[in-house]
Formats: C-alpha cells, sequence, structure tokens
C-alpha cells in the first residue's frame, strides 16, 4: 500500500522541486488505487471547474491540467537543450515515466487537453486515436466537449490560434461546442467541412462508409462541400440531418429526431431499417470483433432495434429472434449463417 504524499511534497511535484527520489515516490502513489482514486475526484472538480468558468481559466487552478503542463513543459525544454547542446543531456526518466502514468489517467475518464494561446510560431497538431471497442470524451480549454465513438480519431492544434478553433475528424462524434461568435469552430473531413459558433451535434463519418452524416441537436451549423472546387454552404437546422454521398458528392437534408443519432454516447445501439452488412460494421467498432457472412443472402435482411449496454452474445441473439440467422463465435470470430427452418407436415390422416 503507497502511503499519500503530504501537501507541501505535492506542491514541489507540481513546481518540478522535488528531487529524483521524491518524484519517484509520488509516481508510484499515483499509480496507486488509491492515487488514481484521489487523482480522479481532483480531475472531476476541474471539469466541474471548467463547466462554470464563463471566461478563460487560470491553468494553476486546474490542478490535472497543471501537473500534465509542467511535465510536458520540462520534458519540451529538455528535449530543446538536448538537441541544441554539444553535450547531450538525458531527460529525467521521471518525467517521462509521470507522463505515462498521467495520460492514461486522464484517459480514465476523459481525455482533457488544454489550448494556450500563443502569438507566433508554426500550428503544431496532435491526435487522439479511440480504437474499437471503446469510447472517449475531450475536453477543450475553452469549455468544447467532444464524445468520440469507437474506431475514431480526432486531431487537433496544439494551440488555437488566428481566428478560428479547427480540428479533423475520422470516424464518428458528438460536438457541444462553447459559443465564441468571434471564433468559430470548424470541423474538417475529407470532402465535407462543418462551421458553428456554439452548438451540439454529431457527426459520422467513417473513411469505409459511403455516406457522412451530420445530427444537429441544438443551433445553427453550416456544411461546406467543394464539389468540381467549388464552395457550397447548406445550413442545418435543429432537428435536422445532412446526408452526404462521398460517390456523388450530393448532400440531401432530411428531418431526424433529436438525440436520436448521438445515443450512442448513453451507450444504445439503435437500428433502424438498418441491412445487415452495416448492422455488422457498427458491431465491429463498437465490440473489437471480426464477422463472417457465410450466406451473402442475409444482405437482404434489415433491423429495427435499440440495445442498452448488452454484451454481444445478447444482441446477437436479439438478431437472430429477429430474423432466421444464427451465429457461432470461433477464436474471437462471429460467423452468421442462415438458420434452417423446420417444415411441419400435416397428414390428412390425422387430421380425420
Amino acid at each position: 500500500m503507497h502511503t499519500t504524499p503530504d501537501e507541501k511534497l505535492l506542491e514541489k511535484f507540481l513546481d518540478n522541486k522535488c528531487t529524483p527520489e521524491e518524484a519517484r515516490d509520488i509516481i508510484e502513489w499515483i499509480s496507486s488505487p488509491d492515487g488514481r482514486l484521489i487523482a480522479g475526484i481532483q480531475f472531476d472538480k476541474d471539469i466541474v471547474l471548467m463547466e462554470n468558468a464563463d471566461q478563460g481559466i487560470d491553468d494553476q487552478q486546474i490542478r490535472t491540467s497543471y501537473i500534465f503542463k509542467q511535465i510536458m513543459e520540462k520534458i519540451n525544454a529538455e528535449e530543446s537543450n538536448e538537441a541544441t547542446s554539444q553535450t547531450h543531456k538525458l531527460i529525467p526518466n521521471w518525467l517521462k515515466i509521470a507522463a505515462a502514468i498521467l495520460i492514461p489517467l486522464f484517459l480514465t475518464n476523459a481525455i482533457i487537453w488544454f489550448i494556450f494561446e500563443k502569438p507566433n510560431g508554426n500550428i503544431a497538431w496532435q491526435e487522439v486515436s479511440v480504437p474499437k471497442g471503446e469510447k472517449q470524451q475531450v475536453i477543450f480549454q475553452d469549455g468544447t466537449r467532444v464524445w468520440l465513438n469507437s474506431d475514431t480519431k480526432l486531431k487537433y492544434p496544439v494551440e488555437f490560434s488566428g481566428d478560428q478553433r479547427e480540428v479533423k475528424l475520422e470516424g464518428e462524434a458528438y460536438f457541444q461546442v462553447k459559443k465564441n461568435s468571434k471564433k468559430p469552430f470548424f470541423v474538417r473531413m475529407r470532402n465535407l467541412s462543418v462551421k458553428v459558433t456554439g452548438t451540439s451535434f454529431n457527426i459520422k463519418a467513417y473513411c469505409d462508409d459511403k455516406l457522412i452524416t451530420t445530427t444537429l441537436d441544438e443551433g445553427k451549423v453550416s456544411l461546406f462541400t467543394y464539389p468540381n472546387n467549388e464552395n457550397i454552404e447548406y445550413i442545418l437546422k435543429p432537428g435536422q440531418q445532412a446526408i452526404y454521398s462521398k460517390s456523388t458528392s450530393k448532400l440531401e437534408i432530411q428531418k431526424t429526431a433529436k438525440g436520436q443519432n448521438s445515443n450512442w454516447k448513453e451507450k444504445n445501439l439503435t437500428f433502424k431499417d438498418t441491412p445487415l452488412l452495416d448492422v455488422i460494421k457498427v458491431l465491429e467498432r463498437w465490440y473489437n470483433v471480426r464477422f463472417i457472412i457465410m450466406d451473402q443472402g442475409l444482405s437482404t435482411y434489415t433491423y429495427t432495434i435499440t440495445f442498452h449496454n448488452e454484451p454481444l452474445q445478447n444482441v446477437l441473439t436479439g438478431l437472430e429472434k429477429i430474423t432466421p440467422i444464427k451465429y457461432q463465435m470461433k477464436n474471437g470470430t462471429v460467423e452468421i449463417r442462415k438458420r434452417s427452418i423446420k417444415k411441419v407436415i400435416i397428414k390428412k390422416d390425422s387430421i380425420n
């Protein structure tokens, strides 16, 4: 069991003034169950502080951010000195160990990256990559919150500099953008861009999908397409969904129920007249499992059903009840085949 460091020692750690031995003790404590619990409680307090802040936030008031920022600034400074110095100076191991511990700690609840303004310098991009079978949250310092679905990548600049906030998406995400009319928020994709000043919306833009969908819950969204190097703008209102076809470069807008396309955030799997092939594509991302369809004739089946936080076996059993299919799991792979239907033959003699 690790002893909780006293407050003075933690302050020394935050100020990068502790000895390597003291830092090692704190890092071991942070990696322990008790340390993760206490740090997690502080992390939750920081999120509340961010959400209730109307203006800029002093990063020293956000303790979890400050720890991470101090460590990364120290690492970057040491790396810069190492690159320019003739006598190569090794980065203290405890700094990199601390960063390796703190980043997964943040990922336990949400990913929190704070964007600090700098007047000059080239834009450096970082990336959050969510593997299949997992989901994450990103909270930017301006208060914008993003939920990331399975198999999703979100790229963002180290600083939101200039007159706009810009991120790049590949996959599915739900955005709650903090309002700032002087600094609009852009979501860039390969074939489409979304511009908002403050709103809530869902984007589904997987590379292997034929369609890109944008669904608006609150506020207003501008969508831009670029057919034949032209810039065409579409306006989306709450309760509407924009469907962009990659093959035709055409965009259609239709009505939809609020929250219907983003309830995956609450661990809901919702299918509405969804073909089996598309259902399988979602399940592969959701559960990180591979499917094989043994009978291609099954692709004509469609499904309208909702599951809430169900294990894969329950989902597959539910699909079996709707259509004549059966599944079999082999070494992490799910085989789907047609279920034979027994015929009941009634003899005339039995009727008499």
